[in-house]
C-alpha cells in the first residue's frame, strides 16, 4: 500500500468494517498521518501497519486506532487523556474530534492532554502538532502524574497495553459517564463507567500490538 493518501487509507479501513460513525473518517482524513513522520517516511505513512519514528515512538496500526476512534464515542468538548501517542498524529485526530471549531485566531481550549514516554517523544510530537496547526487544543506530558492531574476525564485512551494499577488509577480519574478504550492482552476492552463503582466493560479480541 505504498504510495497511498489519507484518503485512500480511510477507504481501505472502511472496508474492513471502520467509521461506523461519519466524523471519524472525516478526522483520519483530515489529519494525515503523513504530516506527523519525516520526510523519508512519508511513503510509509500511509500503509495499513505500525510504523517505527527515529525519536523512539511507534505510529499506532491504523486499523486499531480507528476501531479505538470508534469505540471512544468523542465528543466535541470532551477531556482526553492519551496515553503514549508517540508521534503527535494520535493527539491531533481525537483533537479534531472533540475541539469545537474556533474563528480567525482565537485560541482552542486544551482537552487532549497527550502522555509521551520521553522528553524526546514529547518535543517531536508537539513539533509535528504545531506544523500542522493542531497544537491549540493538546498538551503534550512526559509524566503520568502532571497528565492525570488535569482530569477528571470524559475519554481515557491508550495505544500501548496498560498494567492493571494504571487502569485503577484512571477508572478515579474518569468520569461518570466516560469511557476508557485500550488494549489488553491480545484485545481491546472498553470500560464504561456509569456510577461511582459501577463500570460495564465488553471486550474486542484478535488484535496484535507493536511493543
Amino acid at each position: 500500500m505504498k504510495g497511498m493518501s489519507a484518503r485512500k487509507l480511510s477507504e481501505h479501513l472502511e472496508e474492513l468494517g471502520c467509521f461506523r460513525t461519519l466524523h471519524v473518517r472525516e478526522a483520519f482524513e483530515a489529519v494525515p498521518r503523513g504530516a506527523f513522520v519525516p520526510d523519508a517516511l512519508a511513503l510509509d505513512a500511509y500503509r495499513s501497519a505500525p510504523l517505527a519514528l527515529p525519536s523512539g515512538g511507534v505510529m499506532t496500526h491504523p486499523y486499531i486506532f480507528a476501531f479505538m476512534l470508534d469505540q471512544l464515542y468523542l465528543r466535541k468538548g470532551n477531556r482526553v487523556l492519551l496515553y503514549d501517542g508517540g508521534s503527535g498524529w494520535e493527539a491531533a485526530t481525537i483533537a479534531a474530534l472533540v475541539c469545537p471549531e474556533t474563528e480567525g485566531a482565537a485560541p482552542q481550549r486544551q482537552l487532549v492532554f497527550a502522555l509521551e514516554p520521553s522528553e524526546e517523544t514529547k518535543e517531536k510530537a508537539t513539533e509535528r502538532a504545531r506544523a500542522f496547526g493542531a497544537a491549540g487544543g493538546i498538551v503534550f506530558f512526559t509524566e503520568e502524574s502532571l497528565a492525570g492531574s488535569q482530569g477528571p476525564f470524559e475519554r481515557i485512551a491508550s495505544v500501548k497495553k496498560i498494567p492493571t494499577e494504571t487502569l485503577s488509577s484512571w477508572k478515579e480519574m474518569l468520569s461518570i459517564g466516560g469511557r476508557i478504550v485500550a488494549p489488553q492482552g491480545e484485545s481491546i476492552f472498553v470500560l464504561q463507567k456509569n456510577g461511582p463503582d459501577d463500570f460495564e466493560e465488553k471486550k474486542f479480541f484478535g488484535f496484535h500490538f507493536a511493543e
